[in-house]
C-alpha cells in the first residue's frame, strides 16, 4: 500500500506496480534492483554451540536463503491479501509430500496409480 489518497488512506498498488516491485529491496542489496542469487549449501555459525542451538535465520540453503525467501515476498505480494501463505521447497518430492502431508492424517489411505512419479510412489509405500 502506498500513502496518499486524498482522504489520508493508503492506495493500492496497481497489480503492475506489485509485479515488478514485489521482493525486491535495493536499499539491504546495495542499491541492485534484482535480489543476488545465493548459491549457498553450508552456513557457517561462529560458535559450536551457536550451531547447536540453531541460531541463525539460515541452516541449510536447501531449506531456504535470502534469494528464496524474496520470491516467495514477490509471490505473497502478487497474490494479494488473501494468500494464505508460500513455501517453495528444493525439489520436486518435496513439493509433492508437503501437498500431501497437508490434507491427509495418520492413518488414512490415499489412493495413487502405478505410474505415478517413482520417488512420490516410494515416499507413499513408505511413509
Amino acid at each position: 500500500m502506498k500513502q496518499g489518497g486524498k482522504d489520508g488512506q493508503p492506495r493500492a498498488r496497481l497489480p503492475d506496480t506489485t509485479l515488478v516491485n514485489a521482493g525486491r529491496d535495493p536499499a539491504t542489496n546495495h542499491g541492485f534492483v534484482n535480489p543476488p542469487v545465493y548459491h549457498a549449501s553450508t552456513v557457517l555459525y561462529p560458535s559450536a554451540e551457536d550451531f547447536l542451538a540453531h541460531r541463525s535465520r539460515y541452516q541449510y540453503g536447501r531449506r531456504g536463503t535470502p534469494t528464496t525467501e524474496a520470491l516467495q515476498e514477490a509471490v505473497a505480494a502478487i497474490e494479494g491479501p488473501q494468500c494464505a501463505g508460500v513455501a517453495l521447497l528444493p525439489s520436486g518430492l518435496a513439493a509433492i509430500a508437503t501437498a500431501l502431508l497437508s490434507v491427509v492424517r495418520s492413518g488414512d489411505h490415499i489412493l495413487v496409480t502405478d505410474s505415478i512419479y517413482g520417488p512420490t510412489r516410494a515416499f507413499c509405500d513408505r511413509c
